[in-house]
């Protein structure tokens, strides 16, 4: 493979998957009317049976419980606590007891009142953990429950939805095909203004009080005011821009057909520094006290000081497409290429800027969002949330769609789909954003 044809597989491989995506017409399977009702759930798996959780609407829920390999013909007590089955913490909830079958089977459904909902909300916020068991003594089998994020919600945008970010306020989409960004409205789930940008807007990043959108034919990047939804700047920087951070005071632009990354000057939008990194810069995330690129075309991470606006660190990775940062870790998201269900994603420690682990995932792994202490994987090849947790896979979730990005904000999981022709109002070739509760 030449180096052009190198630098260009992974842009070129994102839309061809996207339009084999529309013109297969995979359509969305799960239903938003059941989601209507379903507003949270948590599982845990106890032996060969589970224990689901599901938080309503209503304010109440249910624990229903499936249960099998226990002691034939025996009572069960139930209790919630808080922590995992190896470091369990206080107790949460003491729930109604179950006798198991001569089999040593059960079947259970254990209504959930509001304010025990409310304990196990509380209990799982943040990086809060809470683990099921059932029996005591030596008949005692534990689970830690996993989230199941819940569809909320289906938007559908313009052609070809291509970045995504979330401030807390709003959520924002750059639409590749369109020159334009959507703007959703979280409280209400619709797009509530669509701005033209540039040519083939690629990335978006916000920090709330203003929204940097990378536009890759123009080599520009534009700056809307969120207050009005107004292009205030537009700022050139190096050939064919693609990710976009925020952080540190500063806006990074990384310049995938340059080999460098920009430095904006959030105060006057004025280039500040311009850092030469790897082949093909695409990704890029600020934390852990740097500035992250994946560089396509060579494999590797490159790690700017911001301080210096020097490459502090070269790291050989593979085939990188995403990275984020923060918790203490840095994940970047690896493909199976060519193609293969081997699609992993690495660690970072940037205490001593190595690769510590590796976690298989599936199918061309991309975006990717921490929330707490799980990282949420989306993969482009495959309908599937992934989440990743203490250094391995937890839970895979269905979303119905290929997906591409990912972002955080308003308690909920927003998952990009490029063309997403299953959801109701969008046209050929449109793009939409699944909202998950989490």
């Amino acid at each position: 493979m030449g180096l052009d044809q190198q630098l260009h597989h992974g842009h070129t491989r994102r839309l061809a998957g996207a339009l084999a995506l529309a013109a297969a017409l995979v359509l969305a399977s799960i239903q938003v009317a059941s989601a209507a009702t379903l507003s949270r759930a948590w599982q845990a798996k106890i032996g060969a049976g589970t224990a689901t959780i599901s938080a309503y609407t209503t304010g109440t829920g249910a624990l229903a419980l499936k249960l099998s390999g226990l002691k034939a013909s025996t009572g069960y007590a139930t209790v919630l606590y808080r922590g995992t089955c190896s470091a369990v913490g206080a107790k949460l909830l003491t729930l109604a007891s179950f006798t198991t079958t001569s089999a040593g089977a059960a079947s259970k459904t254990i209504t959930l009142t509001s304010s025990q909902v409310s304990a196990i909300t509380g209990a799982t916020s943040g990086m809060g953990t809470i683990a099921i068991r059932v029996g005591s003594g030596s008949l005692t089998k534990c689970g830690p429950f996993t989230v199941q994020p819940v569809v909320a919600a289906r938007v559908s945008v313009g052609h070809s939805a291509f970045g995504l970010a979330a401030d807390g306020t709003a959520v924002w989409v750059t639409n590749f095909d369109d020159g334009t960004v959507s703007r959703i409205d979280p409280a209400t789930n619709t797009v509530t203004a669509t701005i033209t940008v540039g040519r083939s807007p690629d990335s978006v990043a916000s920090d709330g009080t203003a929204v940097w959108v990378t536009n890759s034919e123009d080599s520009t990047v534009s700056r809307i005011d969120p207050a009005t939804n107004a292009v205030t700047a537009t700022v050139p920087v190096g050939t064919d821009p693609r990710g976009v951070a925020v952080g540190g005071g500063a806006v990074w632009v990384a310049n995938w057909g340059a080999n460098s990354v920009s430095r904006i000057d959030s105060a006057t939008n004025a280039i500040a520094a311009t850092v030469p990194v790897g082949l093909g810069p695409g990704g890029i995330a600020f934390g852990e006290s740097a500035v992250w690129v994946t560089n396509w075309g060579d494999g590797t991470v490159s790690r700017i000081d911001p301080a210096t606006n020097t490459v502090a660190a070269t790291i050989p990775v593979g085939s990188v497409d995403s990275v984020v940062a923060g918790g203490g870790s840095v994940w970047v998201s690896v493909w199976g290429f060519p193609v293969a269900a081997n699609g992993s994603v690495a660690r970072i420690d940037p205490a001593t800027n190595t690769v510590t682990s590796q976690v298989t995932v599936g199918y061309d792994p991309t975006g990717m969002a921490i929330v707490g202490d799980t990282l949420y994987v989306a993969l482009s090849g495959d309908p599937t949330i992934v989440q990743v947790r203490a250094g391995a896979v937890t839970a895979r979730t269905s979303v119905g769609m290929k997906s591409y990005g990912l972002a955080v904000g308003n308690g909920s999981l927003w998952v990009l789909h490029p063309v997403a022709s299953g959801i109701a109002n969008s046209g050929l070739f449109a793009g939409g954003v699944t909202r998950l509760n989490i």
